[in-house]
């Protein structure tokens, strides 16, 4: 658990465990150097439970379910295939 409100002298102003923090910090960690630290983040993403807050569920999701989706390589753009010149067309999208 660790604060997501922080003053600009490092004073914590919340201590709440952000769901969607979390989540952009394991994909954040992807990008790191140190291996054992970046998996300590992508482990906390893999177990974070689905955000449920009354409050913050809505952003809190949306972070959550677009880590997944980048941290598992699925992370993509879907295109209308019907309106693109077929020579644009890549092998196995159709």
């Amino acid at each position: 658990t660790y604060g997501d409100n922080w003053k600009l002298d490092g004073m914590l102003i919340r201590n709440r465990h952000s769901p969607g923090l979390v989540a952009t910090n394991g994909v954040a960690s992807l990008a790191a150097t140190d291996g054992a630290r970046a998996r300590k983040f992508t482990e906390a993403l893999w177990n974070l439970d689905v955000p449920s807050s009354t409050v913050f569920r809505y952003y809190d999701g949306l972070l959550y379910l677009m880590s997944l989706m980048h941290a598992s390589g699925r992370f993509q753009v879907i295109q209308d295939l019907g309106a693109m010149d077929p020579k644009e067309r890549r092998v196995g999208t159709e």
